[in-house]
């Protein structure tokens, strides 16, 4: 039997699952052909040496942005955090969600 994920976050063009001690990062049909088929992302827990949140407001979107140690992330803002293949874009609505999720990964990181 699969495991569900404990928290979802239904972000612009992707879905973050988050589970126990991982978290997958799925891209939907249009993200993919928009990214050159990039498929899900698996990222676990102990892999990631830092996240970022930026919230969203009326004008910009927010970001949850995932650091694995040794990989190379942007650094440059939102635009730049867009085209992370280790960054989940969302909407305002979500702020609570994101930064409940980033709570949630660092206690168990």
């Amino acid at each position: 039997m699969k495991d569900a994920p404990v928290k979802t976050l239904n972000g612009i063009g992707v879905t973050l699952e988050v589970y126990e001690n991982k978290i997958v990062i799925k891209r939907n049909l249009i993200t993919k052909l928009l990214e050159g088929f990039r498929g899900d992302k698996t990222i676990n827990f102990k892999n990631i040496s830092s996240i970022q949140l930026q919230k969203a407001n009326p004008f910009i979107s927010g970001y949850l942005q995932f650091s694995i140690a040794g990989g190379i992330e942007s650094s440059a803002g939102v635009v730049d955090a867009s085209r992370d293949e280790n960054t989940v874009m969302f909407s305002p609505s979500l702020n609570d969600l994101a930064e409940e999720i980033k709570d949630f990964i660092e206690s168990r990181s």
